[in-house]
């Protein structure tokens, strides 16, 4: 299994883009499977389902549900073969009455995954092996620890990042996770604001961590690997009318590159989106203006790249009242970015590229937090063009996507109305 969007990653581009807004040039769609229900009848899904598909086009489907009996959730996943076949049993990962919730999950090259989440007030996590059988639950943290985020290595390795709340401030840590359920030295990465870190990890196992400081004050990032820990890189801080920095993603490539994408933060509003190119030597690239300065970003951004270096960055943008509107470009390793692409509305975009830069971008129609308007996807042709949006649930939301190297799309969501279903649908 590949590890989520992260091991075949190049860099951006340098250079300050300039933004332009095109509707989405043609280009080829995918074809789909018809939607199938994931989780069990009549449990109750969560809103946090995830996905992550293997070398071999192989998918773990993870998600929280809750029984008609229960009062609380329960981690659940199972696996969907590449060959299209009927999805595997559901594996249960807690037991009843525990609180479990916002589970993360990472695949290595053989098919080894490692699941984490919120257990009561601490992070947990297990091990699932290729074949589903379930290791023990592990506990990473200590108490007060939430936001888990994890990323494993081609040899199976999970590094796992958290924020832990005590004596009345956040801390950033990680850990590494093994196979067999081991588990490694605490990494005190250092303060942190209420977000969670973001890992990403090449294939020589040295991983990419980025926080922000508390109040957003600065954007830093450590490398770990599995005996050392880096001192922390400055990635930007406020100038000027600028307040903060906020809402990392990361991704990196096989010689340990890392792009992050961030949002610039003033009096407590995001305007455009930045990312920063930080090299395997340890130098950074110069600030990039990914979206145009007037939009006012949203908590989700996101950016994957292929193993040549041509990336997609999507985020969303606040229009008026509770709708947003979805966008992405691509920024090709060599050669100018192409145009920012928009989607019209649409929130929570997520973006994954397989190993040629075929790809896809996911978002959900905008409205109230408790509203299932529809998941949404344009595929990218290595081209750099975009297909035309298609629907793929007319009742979704909070749409996780992953892709395999050869271009399987696996998408997994929250269906209305209740007892809100979890559901996928793949394509190629």
């Amino acid at each position: 299994m590949r590890i989520g969007s992260g091991w075949r990653q190049r860099v951006l581009a340098a250079g300050v883009l300039v933004a332009s807004l095109l509707v989405a040039a043609p280009a080829r769609g995918a074809q789909w499977t018809p939607v199938q229900d994931v989780s069990a009848p009549g449990w109750t899904g969560s809103d946090s389902p995830r996905a992550a598909v293997d070398r071999d086009g192989d998918t773990l489907l993870v998600w929280p549900a809750t029984c008609p009996e229960c009062f609380s959730s329960q981690i659940q996943a199972r696996i969907s073969p590449a060959d299209g076949g009927p999805l595997g049993p559901i594996l249960t990962l807690t037991e009843h009455g525990a609180s479990a919730s916002w589970p993360e999950v990472g695949v290595d090259d053989d098919g080894d995954a490692a699941v984490v989440w919120e257990h009561e007030d601490a992070v947990v996590g297990r091990r699932i092996s290729a074949t589903g059988e379930v290791g023990p639950m592990v506990t990473l943290s200590g108490a007060q620890a939430g936001s888990p985020q994890v990323a494993v290595d081609p040899n199976g390795t999970a590094l796992v990042a958290w924020t832990q709340y005590a004596d009345g401030a956040y801390t950033a840590y990680a850990r590494h996770f093994g196979i067999g359920g081991t588990v490694g030295p605490l990494w005190t990465l250092g303060a942190s604001s209420v977000d969670s870190p973001v890992v990403a990890v090449d294939r020589t196992g040295t991983a990419v961590v980025v926080w922000s400081t508390p109040d957003w004050g600065r954007l830093l990032a450590r490398r770990i690997t599995a005996a050392a820990m880096s001192e922390p890189v400055l990635v930007d801080s406020p100038v000027g009318e600028m307040s903060g920095v906020a809402g990392p993603s990361v991704a990196v490539d096989a010689d340990g590159d890392a792009v992050i994408a961030y949002r610039p933060v003033f009096n407590r509003s995001t305007a455009g989106l930045r990312a920063r190119w930080f090299a395997a030597d340890g130098t950074l690239g110069p600030v990039l203006a990914v979206a145009p300065a007037d939009h006012s970003v949203t908590f989700y951004s996101t950016v994957d790249v292929d193993l040549e270096g041509d990336a997609v960055v999507a985020w969303s943008r606040h229009t008026r009242g509770v709708l947003t509107d979805a966008y992405a470009r691509t920024i090709p390793r060599t050669g100018a970015p192409g145009p920012v692409t928009a989607f019209g509305q649409g929130d929570r975009p997520r973006v994954a590229l397989d190993d040629d830069g075929d790809g896809i971008v996911t978002f959900t129609a905008p409205g109230p937090s408790w509203a299932y308007n529809g998941v949404s996807a344009s595929t990218v042709g290595r081209d750099g063009t975009f297909a035309p949006v298609e629907q793929l649930s007319a009742e979704g939301k909070t749409a996780r996507v992953d892709v395999g190297p050869t271009g399987r799309f696996s998408v997994i969501w929250q269906c209305g109305p209740y007892p809100y279903t979890i559901q996928a649908r793949f394509g190629a």
